[in-house]
């Protein structure tokens, strides 16, 4: 069996990565698990067994390849960090694999595609790039996703340190960049030994009615700096 986990950042391509990994699964016959729900993004008790049990039971299952797709209103990984290092250890002493990856992009595109994709959606019209950089809850969003998932989910008084950081990373098989999202493709393929093509057409892309000034972006990298950080370490090839 070959367990395939896909944990989705905000604003990095996930919903097209989504889409593949669905059409994979259809054409596998395999199991998608879908771990995400847009009502309700704060810390929820119910919802957060309800992970935990059906991970657990990913372990008994009898099929193949199971493809997990994991985003909003759920613990984040380095809440799951000790269930998941266990679940994977065990299924590799049971003979399956597990592999686990995401896909982060350069902090200021996603920050202005995250400020434009709220006014898009209608979720905040009279947002802009100022208030994002004065609201500082909501800064490093790549970096605090990856630990804790939603901003409604945590508050700064979480630890967000290096050390912890890099422990959760340690789950990782894999950390793709958006700009080189066909090596997605080719890893997958690897792993399935199949030849499954992405989508052609981008899926769930903000148009930019709002664009940064120079200004605004060298502000943007200072405030963001733990996602230049992550993006910093993923493009030197350390993960």
């Amino acid at each position: 069996m070959k367990v395939i986990y896909f944990y989705h950042i905000p604003k990095c391509g996930g919903t097209f990565i989504d889409t593949y990994l669905r059409d994979v699964a259809d054409i596998l016959n395999g199991v998608y698990k879908n771990f995400n729900t847009l009502k309700s993004k704060e810390i929820n008790i119910e919802r957060d067994n309800w992970i935990k049990r059906s991970l657990k039971m990913t372990q008994k299952s009898g099929r193949d390849y199971i493809f997990i797709h994991h985003h909003h209103g759920f613990p984040g990984i380095t809440e799951l960090y000790d269930q998941l290092a266990k679940m994977k250890a065990e299924l590799i002493n049971d003979g399956h694999e597990l592999y686990m990856f995401t896909c982060i992009r350069n902090p200021v595109d996603q920050f202005v595609s995250r400020v434009n994709f709220l006014i898009n959606t209608g979720q905040d019209e009279t947002l802009s790039i100022r208030r994002l950089l004065d609201n500082k809850t909501l800064s490093n969003n790549m970096y605090k996703y990856l630990m804790y998932n939603h901003p409604e989910r945590y508050s700064e008084n979480n630890d967000f340190s290096y050390e912890l950081f890099h422990q959760t990373l340690t789950l990782f098989d894999k950390v793709f960049l958006l700009e080189n999202i066909q090596s997605i493709q080719d890893w997958i393929n690897s792993i399935t030994k199949t030849k499954v093509e992405m989508p052609k057409k981008i899926i769930n892309k903000s148009e930019h009615h709002i664009k940064p000034t120079l200004l605004e972006r060298t502000e943007i990298e200072k405030i963001n700096y733990l996602d230049v950080y992550f993006y910093n370490l993923i493009s030197n090839g350390r993960v």
